[in-house]
């Protein structure tokens, strides 16, 4: 077994972390001019629907993020540039027929989700733009991992923040112009920012357009059977975490939605800098073989995600003064229901190692599945509990209850398959 040698991958992950912390940076910069542009049920409102992009986004993933991370590295670092050119052309064609057509229904029931569960009111035009948004990120978020899957970290950290950038200024824009709307705020986080990133590495790499472009699509090489077990498994979790926000605008909460709004986006800010660790490890654990090799990961992965798992600590004794001087005092209960997820999502950081050993070195997809089912049923069902009771404050014990009984069971699975690897 060949692992990356111990100073480059340390080094990827510098150069990862460093690029979420830039990007960490910019998102509270978002928030501190996006809570100053609006009120706090605009502000519920826009977070409800870059929630469906976001969401959108994920689920038309189609489980290709699997397959970046298994197959392109050994065609990569072995020179088989046919072959890896075949592969980007299969991924990003199958891709693209799919979030089109879902991105068609979503634009015809968008009206009738909204009136039965999301209650924005927002005006067509915006649901347009919202539903057009998915395209966008699903295709950053596609290059982005296959550039990751080359080792390409620092390139692709520098054209997002530089996207970043530029998507500060465009809110600058509208402001001067007095154009802020909900409507222009999307435009520009989910046209513009990956608009720009996009365009910027198409340039830089011209060169393999052509290569691409006259690649036959083989859907052979998408692994179906492994990687839609990956992907649904994988988007009972994230829906899972997100269903939160669509209990609270379910029940008109639209105050509480706001607050809310802006404790998960500092959260989910911190989860950034857990996906930039486990971008850079996953690929060593699919190559791990024996117990010997599999304590000595896990000792490291640990080391490495002990700081984000820090950071969720550090925001359950943070001064309500903090997030007042931060985000105005408008926001009432941001500070407590930001304590509170601190905690619960404290759980969240180290047991990604529990889902990168059963995913990537057991290959055992579909324990994954059955797990993040009853994490998504159970999550679900205490929300629907909890929030009409506690308000807001019921997602964070909706969520606390969920991850134990998941981790619970994901760690009982990778005991058992531990135990089956030679010494």
């Amino acid at each position: 077994m060949s692992h990356a040698p111990r100073s480059k991958l340390s080094l990827h992950i510098i150069i990862n972390t460093i690029g979420t912390y830039l990007s960490i940076g910019f998102s509270l910069i978002f928030v501190l001019v996006l809570t100053r542009m609006l009120g706090r049920v605009e502000y519920g409102t826009l977070t409800v629907l870059l929630g469906v992009i976001y969401i959108g986004a994920t689920i038309l993933d189609c489980g290709v993020t699997t397959v970046i991370y298994s197959a392109i590295p050994p065609l990569y670092k072995g020179g088989q540039a046919t072959q890896l050119d075949t592969l980007i052309k299969t991924i990003l064609y199958y891709q693209t027929i799919c979030a089109t057509i879902a991105v068609g229904l979503l634009i015809v029931l968008f009206p009738f989700l909204d009136s039965r569960f999301l209650h924005t009111n927002a005006p067509p035009l915006t649901y347009i733009i919202t539903a057009l948004s998915i395209l966008g990120f699903v295709w950053q978020n596609t290059i982005q991992n296959m550039l990751m899957a080359m080792g390409k970290f620092f390139e692709v950290n520098a054209w997002f923040n530089v996207s970043n950038i530029v998507r500060l200024i465009a809110l600058g824009i509208i402001y001067i112009y007095s154009s802020v709307t909900i409507f222009w705020i999307i435009c520009i986080f989910g046209i513009v920012g990956p608009g720009v990133f996009l365009g910027a590495l198409l340039y830089a790499y011209t060169h393999r357009v052509k290569g691409v472009a006259e690649a036959l699509a083989d859907r052979e090489l998408l692994m179906f059977r492994h990687s839609l077990t990956s992907f649904l498994a994988q988007q009972f979790f994230n829906i899972g975490m997100r269903v939160d926000l669509f209990v609270l605008a379910y029940f008109g909460l639209k105050n509480a939605l706001g607050d809310y709004g802006i404790a998960q986006k500092i959260i989910l800010s911190i989860i950034s800098i857990v996906v930039s660790i486990t971008q850079v490890l996953s690929p060593e654990f699919a190559l791990v073989k024996t117990k010997d090799q599999m304590k000595k990961l896990i000792k490291r992965s640990v080391a490495f995600l002990l700081v984000p798992t820090a950071l969720f600590l550090v925001l359950t004794i943070t001064p309500g003064w903090v997030f007042g001087l931060v985000f105005t005092h408008k926001f009432t209960d941001t500070p407590s229901l930001t304590r509170s997820l601190g905690l619960v999502y404290s759980i969240f950081g180290l047991g990604q190692i529990l889902w990168l050993s059963l995913l990537y070195t057991f290959k055992k997809a579909h324990s994954l599945l059955y797990t993040n089912i009853i994490f998504f049923i159970i999550v679900s069902v205490c929300n629907l509990i909890f929030i009409p009771i506690y308000g807001a404050h019921g997602a964070p014990i909706a969520l606390f209850i969920s991850f134990v009984i998941m981790s619970i069971a994901q760690g009982h699975i990778l005991w058992r398959e531990y135990q089956k690897l030679p010494l």
